[in-house]
């Protein structure tokens, strides 16, 4: 009895006491009403600084939107075709320094699908006559460009000239009346934590505009378009930037155009708030008006690798600052003058070297045929070469020295250190295969990018020209062996009726 009386007494006092927080939450959720229709009724005043603020951003995409405009663009493209975007290799890049977690990519995406090859992207305009600023990729390999301004005027433009190595790229339109142009700025002016603004077409909603910060200054990155060849003091911003977004104006809150927004870093193929804009200072300006011009860059090159020092290595080389060269290129001007690897360069003409950002940069802007002293430390000496400058090769010229032949399907070039670096070659002799017909007899034996093709049929092959006699030499109905690197392994590839 006592038992039923003491569970009927614990009974009562919880019914007690959720009656007493059911009043409660009723109580506050009646005040709580109370006050959002008070709010509604009469707003809060927002503080003078902050509409003040609020007012700055609206002048400004209100002013620098007429300049931008969406760029959409296609390319003729084989069915079933299986050519790879370049991103594949800075995934691997990224793979192999973080794992899966952070995948990095051009935000402009090319779907792999048959028929016209359709991207988008974003531009600005930087001249009222129709010269349009865009990213490289944006319009690579184009049979067709199309601009659309901000009042959806559409206008068919020419590619001028582009510049893969910084990503950008001049296209024109033709027009009877002056467009609205944005003002290049200085990036270099600006510091870490100023304020920025993105307008672009991300996912092709045009007009788009996203406001952040410069997030960091001075960033590196691999570059896909020219491995070897990274990208160098890239504007990190928060600013978000999504698919579509390449190609248009990072600005300042002046108005000035302080970079052109290229790459993305995401785990999800969207903005993460890690976004990267090619930096706009007086050396970008230089190769804007090149392309201008119609010209593509001319860059200074030694043709050498190589790295800043660390703690480790000025112990061990008894240099505290310098270029540490890693490989000389065979046939290089650097070998022609000296150079071995394991030097560390430490002034270039008059210019002192601290690291490999200075001596790339100070390359880079010698006129190609120049002579010029370079000091290096080897054993703890100076010496002092006389190197006779190179010049970077362009697009066009490395693309002239490949071999493609129907017979295969394949498009192979000579082994050069970009190759080796873009597919991880440790090879030196063989042909590197850079393209493959999917529909071809090399796709179906299993060939792909990257390989390092080393014989046909019992045939060396050490360079394009002994691929091209070997290939001559076969007929339709042939059977074909081919000894190639697949990665890391040596594999023997057959082919048992050629054209069949």
């Amino acid at each position: 009895m006592e038992r039923r009386k003491y569970m009927l007494t614990i009974s009562v006092s919880w019914i007690i006491a959720l009656i007493v927080v059911l009043g409660a939450v009723a109580a506050i959720s009646y005040q709580y009403h109370g006050l959002i229709g008070k709010a509604s009724a009469s707003p809060i005043e927002a503080p003078k600084d902050l509409e003040a603020l609020q007012q700055g951003f609206i002048s400004l995409a209100e002013r620098a939107k007429p300049a931008v405009v969406n760029i959409s663009t296609e390319q003729k493209v084989s069915e079933g075709s299986s050519e790879q975007p370049e991103m594949d290799e800075l995934f691997k890049y990224f793979r192999r320094r973080f794992g899966d977690e952070l995948p990095f990519q051009f935000p402009n995406p090319r779907p792999p699908q048959a028929g016209p090859r359709r991207s988008m992207g974003s531009g600005v305009i930087i001249d009222p006559t129709g010269f349009i600023l865009t990213a490289s990729h944006v319009v690579r390999d184009a049979d067709r460009v199309t601009v659309t301004l901000a009042d959806n005027t559409e206008l068919a433009a020419k590619v001028v000239a582009s510049d893969p190595q910084t990503d950008l790229a001049v296209i024109k339109v033709e027009t009877k009346t002056p467009l609205a142009a944005a003002p290049l700025g200085d990036s270099d002016k600006e510091r870490v934590g100023s304020w920025v603004m993105a307008i672009g077409s991300p996912l092709g909603l045009e007009q788009t505009v996203t406001v952040g910060v410069v997030s960091a200054k001075g960033r590196t990155f691999p570059n896909p378009n020219m491995p070897g060849r990274p990208f160098r003091e890239m504007i990190q911003t928060d600013a978000v930037i999504n698919p579509g977004n390449s190609g248009g104006p990072l600005l300042n809150i002046r108005g000035e155009v302080i970079g052109i927004n290229t790459l993305i870093v995401s785990t999800t193929g969207l903005s993460i708030g890690l976004g990267f804009a090619i930096p706009m200072n007086r050396g970008t300006e230089r190769i804007i008006e090149t392309l201008r011009s119609g010209a593509a860059p001319t860059r200074g090159q030694l043709g050498v690798y190589v790295r800043s020092l660390d703690a480790a290595m000025a112990k061990v080389y008894g240099v505290a600052k310098g270029a540490y060269v890693n490989q000389v290129m065979v046939g290089s001007p650097a070998e022609k003058a000296g150079v071995k690897a394991e030097d560390v360069i430490v002034q270039y003409g008059d210019k002192k070297i601290d690291n490999e950002e200075e001596l790339v940069e100070a390359v880079e802007q010698t006129k190609p045929g120049s002579e010029v002293p370079v000091t290096v430390v080897r054993n703890g000496e100076r010496k002092t070469l006389t190197v006779k400058v190179g010049q970077v090769p362009t697009q066009k010229e490395v693309a002239a020295t490949a071999a493609e032949t129907g017979k295969l399907g394949l498009t192979v070039t000579d082994i050069t250190p970009q190759l080796k670096e873009r597919y991880s070659i440790e090879q030196t002799q063989g042909v590197v295969v850079t393209k493959v017909d999917p529909n071809g007899d090399g796709a179906r034996a299993g060939l792909r990018q990257g390989d390092v093709m080393v014989k046909i049929n019992r045939t060396e092959v050490s360079s394009v020209a002994d691929y091209q006699a070997a290939v001559e030499k076969l007929k339709s109905g042939d059977a074909v062996v081919i000894r190639a690197w697949h990665g890391d392994q040596i594999n023997t590839f057959t082919i048992q009726s050629l054209g069949q």
